[in-house]
């Protein structure tokens, strides 16, 4: 199926529009790799195609990533979903595109102990002009030595630069490191799937491409799309630049999260916990106690998969 669209899903500014536009994570295993991968298979078909799915929704694929067996999720409308598993209880999977923010929104409901391996958040811009002045933006910070440490980012580009009619695409960071940046001709690229589709040739993309190390994947899977732009100096110096948001590099804190979780809790949800310090004393501990005690039960119910999800839709 030819993926077009007209505008962005969006407006056109603000941290409010971010959406995760790819969503890699591995779900821990249990003691049988297939009634995992079932279960998760179960969650994601009815959760993207709803109750009426027929009876096989999956199709065989190719293992990817070290796993041995993978499964694709048919009928979505935009974008796509994958499975991998093999020997091992741990599930692998991929959403692309419209699909990723269902899939991330899934995983951190049933499988808050995910942990996420690469995750894309798009900002979409529909402005005269846009392409240019993002592109420009994001290479004068590449050039400046953004990285926090001075070292300049290094640079690249892609597309029809000479005449501008095909469609261009800006790159800030390595194709695969930790932080990729991309500003890309997001009506362009559409026209190109579907001539008559109607693209506003306007429409920029800027996308970051994140790809966390080890000790930050469990901090990715719990990051809202505005705070995973934090993965890197450079990711947030940009984040701040195109959308006037504070963020904060995460590194640093990551470091030391193990010896005051609390204050990185604190750091990193500080909207909810001014929520909480403003209630009642006795509204706070009844709140806090009846959050405790939901996450005890979701921890006990999600052991071994959700119940009944078999994979069948």
């Amino acid at each position: 199926m030819i993926e077009t669209r007209v505008r962005p899903p969006l407006c056109n500014t603000g941290a409010n529009y971010l959406h995760w536009d790819w969503y890699q994570a591995t779900v821990p295993g249990g003691s049988d790799a297939l009634t995992r991968a079932n279960a998760v298979m179960g969650v994601l078909g009815a959760g993207l195609r709803g109750d009426n799915v027929g009876c096989q929704p999956w199709k065989v694929c190719a293992g990817l990533h070290g796993y041995s067996r993978g499964a694709e999720l048919e009928g979505v409308e935009r974008g796509s979903v994958k499975v991998f598993y093999g020997l091992t209880g741990d599930v692998h999977v991929q959403g692309t595109s419209k699909a990723a923010q269902v899939v991330a929104d899934l995983l951190r409901q049933w499988w808050p102990d995910h942990r996420v391996s690469r995750a894309d958040v798009a900002l979409d811009v529909d402005q005269v002009g846009s392409f240019e002045r993002l592109w420009r933006l994001v290479h004068r910070l590449a050039r400046e030595g953004a990285d926090g440490g001075g070292r300049k980012i290094s640079t690249s580009t892609a597309g029809d630069w000479i005449d501008a009619e095909a469609g261009r695409t800006f790159y800030a960071g390595g194709r695969t490191s930790r932080l990729l940046v991309r500003v890309y001709e997001k009506g362009h690229e559409q026209r190109g799937k579907d001539p008559d589709c109607g693209a506003s040739l306007d429409w920029t993309r800027v996308e970051w491409q994140l790809r966390p190390t080890s000790d930050q994947k469990g901090w990715l899977a719990k990051a809202s799309p505005l705070e995973a732009l934090g993965l890197s100096p450079f990711g947030a110096l940009v984040a701040r630049e195109v959308l006037v948001e504070d963020v904060v590099a995460a590194g640093s804190l990551l470091r030391f999260a193990s010896q005051d979780p609390l204050y990185w809790m604190v750091r990193q949800y500080r909207r909810a916990v001014v929520g909480l310090v403003q209630l009642d004393p006795d509204d706070l501990r009844a709140q806090l106690v009846e959050m405790l005690d939901r996450i005890g039960s979701c921890q006990d119910c999600c052991a071994d998969g959700p119940s009944g999800a078999d994979g069948s839709g």
